[in-house]
């Protein structure tokens, strides 16, 4: 799993994706998964990265069988992304505030917690 640098709370999630340098770290010719409302399509294009968005129905009175199809993939991988988030959550000392003396180990600290995270026992199936 990628962690990125600590960033303020009120960075967006595309100015992090941008500027902490992660798709620099993804190979030309991968996909990437994103959100609707995440639009990173134009800095993937220059990476030669495919970015796969869920299909909407956008005016159409129902969705295309290959659009279900599309979801559907989607939507069980991004089950399996949730899953991992929750479980990096669970860490306690990532649930409360910091500490003004953590502060400057902020970085330190979620890579710890993230590579705890994946030592974990799961019920997490792959698909």
């Amino acid at each position: 799993m990628y962690v990125s640098p600590a960033y303020p709370g009120r960075t967006s999630d595309k100015d992090v994706t941008v500027d902490c340098g992660y798709l620099e770290s993804v190979p030309p010719n991968m996909m990437l998964m994103a959100d609707k409302g995440f639009n990173i399509r134009t800095e993937c294009e220059a990476m030669n990265i495919s970015l796969h968005v869920s299909p909407g129905k956008r005016g159409e009175s129902q969705m295309t069988s290959s659009c279900v199809s599309k979801t559907k993939n989607i939507a069980n991988r991004r089950i399996l992304v949730e899953q991992v988030i929750r479980r990096l959550k669970t860490l306690r000392i990532l649930a409360n505030e910091l500490p003004l003396t953590l502060v400057t180990h902020i970085d330190d600290i979620a890579v710890v917690c993230a590579a705890l995270s994946n030592l974990k026992k799961t019920n997490i199936y792959k698909y």
